[in-house]
């Protein structure tokens, strides 16, 4: 750990950047599925609603940042709702594509929501509102992942699963 330029606590700009990305995603998300139908729209904030708190509770509770600042916000809010669970569960948590599949989905239903709204009815705006939710979950993820919340992550250095599917090195 003493070649990483790891934070105890992220600063307060680095919090309200990635707090920014990921409320632009929801919204994007919404207007997509609410262009689809706004039956939707309904739907994906129940999804949201139980994403955030499951992972407020079952991630966010045995992290490092339980309690603290971390990158993305969650940290102190669920140390404000929740006791502190296990780290080094935290650290043996076998992360893989099949657990992730809710994620998956919550990112694949605006797309496909997207999709149907234009296909069905072909509007700039459903277009440019695709496009830049598909801009914000690929490159706006890299770019806040890469760059501000993973590089400086004590948990990454610690042990994380997200990091161990994410950057796997092929051991042939």
């Amino acid at each position: 750990m003493d070649d990483c330029p790891c934070r105890d606590r992220y600063p307060s700009w680095m919090v309200l950047v990635t707090m920014m990305h990921a409320l632009s995603v929801y919204a994007f998300g919404l207007a997509l599925t609410f262009l689809a139908h706004p039956w939707l729209s309904v739907i994906y904030v129940a999804m949201m609603a139980l994403m955030e708190c499951r992972l407020l509770r079952k991630s966010c509770t045995d992290c490092y940042y339980h309690g603290r600042r971390c990158a993305f916000g969650r940290g102190r809010l669920s140390g404000r709702l929740f006791p502190p669970g296990d780290g080094s569960a935290f650290r043996r948590t076998d992360l893989s594509w099949k657990v992730m599949a809710p994620d998956v989905l919550m990112t694949m239903f605006p797309v496909l929501s997207g999709a149907w709204a234009l296909i069905s009815t072909f509007s700039w705006w459903a277009l440019l509102a695709l496009a830049s939710f598909i801009l914000l979950i690929t490159a706006g993820n890299s770019l806040i992942r890469g760059n501000l919340a993973c590089r400086h992550c004590v948990q990454r250095e610690m042990g994380c699963p997200a990091e161990r599917l994410f950057n796997a090195r092929d051991e042939n």
